[in-house]
């Protein structure tokens, strides 16, 4: 069994849609247009800051995670589509969105759904409000490393210096 925590709503929604609503999000992505037109229209959900939320449905929400991670300079939500605006290079916004694998791709990974919950929020916080139930039996936990020097370019909702520590504390007292 596995839990995912996710602060980003886009890549919450996309994980959730991956486990619970894997018909409907493989329906549109098969539907989506990977053009800039698609890539603009989409645009403002990236401000999102809440999933779901007052204006877009998880699945939106989902769709547009895996848009922009597929569709943008090296798959960073908050950076801008390959091939840029001009679309003048030789590679375009398409060249990284092969519907058939990631369909593929997404109906291998919903073959898991009853063994991988995904949760929202601040991962520090998930850990302290579980860390008795972590520590007691059979427990691995993965913190994939925030990265320190590069995350505010990387990620929309990164680590300042002060939640870096507080996470080196944590895991240093468990």
């Amino acid at each position: 069994n596995a839990v995912l925590v996710e602060r980003d709503p886009l890549v919450y929604a996309f994980w959730r849609c991956v486990f619970d609503d894997t018909d409907r999000l493989c329906a549109a992505i098969e539907a989506c247009p990977v053009t800039l037109d698609t890539w603009h229209r989409l645009n403002p959900v990236r401000d999102v800051d809440r999933a779901p939320s007052a204006d877009y449905t998880l699945l939106q929400l989902g769709v547009a995670g895996l848009f922009f991670n597929r569709t943008n300079f090296s798959g960073v939500i908050a950076s801008g589509p390959i091939g840029g605006q001009s679309q003048g290079s030789a590679y375009n916004i398409a060249c990284r969105f092969n519907k058939t694998t990631i369909l593929s791709q997404v109906r291998s990974a919903a073959k898991f759904a009853s063994r991988i919950k995904v949760h929202f929020g601040d991962a520090i916080a998930f850990l302290r409000r579980n860390s008795e139930r972590i520590s007691t039996g059979y427990s691995l936990v993965y913190i994939d490393p925030p990265y320190y020097g590069q995350g505010r370019k990387l990620y929309r909702h990164h680590y300042q210096d002060a939640d870096h520590a507080k996470l080196a504390a944590f895991i240093t007292a468990q």
